[in-house]
């Protein structure tokens, strides 16, 4: 991972939330885990918790999420790159939100957020620029997205790049 923080160079002391190592920067908050384990886990073909309780559960954590977004940005114009089964998207339409779509590598979660009607584009980060441009994307959320990236830093980037137009979450 990385020994410096990736915003603003500076080092960062080792803390320790929710029993795991993490680093935070002292100079801009920035916080993020010391190691992640990526081998073994395939987010393209991993089976997804689709029990009422877990979908509940994500949908109770949706709305808390809008509540905070909503006091800094519009969240119409939003791609949730990331989206899984389109919970968090679902929140937005039911809050009244238009023009969402998410991105997900997960084939089970894709077919299982367009059958709740999402539009969700099947693949990777890299589609991201030009679905942004194609559909008038001004923001975008990566909710548990950032500490799976082999990258974090060329993804933020990426993304950034894709809403040169827009706002930024």
């Amino acid at each position: 991972m990385y020994d410096k923080c990736i915003l603003c160079d500076q080092y960062p002391e080792t803390v320790n939330l929710n029993a795991l190592s993490m680093k935070k920067c002292k100079n801009c908050q920035l916080l993020w885990r010391q190691s992640f384990q990526r081998s073994g886990f395939d987010y393209e073909s991993r089976n997804s918790d689709l029990s009422d309780r877990k979908l509940a559960s994500r949908t109770n954590n949706a709305a808390g999420r809008i509540n905070i977004f909503k006091r800094f940005i519009n969240l119409s114009n939003l791609c949730d790159i990331g989206c899984g089964e389109g919970i968090f998207l679902g929140a937005l339409k039911t809050n009244g939100y238009t023009n969402i779509i998410g991105v997900e590598p997960n084939t089970q979660a894709v077919n299982f957020a367009r059958l709740k009607g999402f539009e969700i584009y099947e693949g990777k980060l890299d589609k991201f620029p030009e679905l942004a441009r194609n559909k008038n994307i001004r923001a975008a959320t990566m909710l548990h997205v950032i500490e799976h990236l082999e990258d974090p830093l060329e993804s933020l980037k990426l993304v950034n790049g894709g809403l040169d137009q827009g706002d930024h979450i």
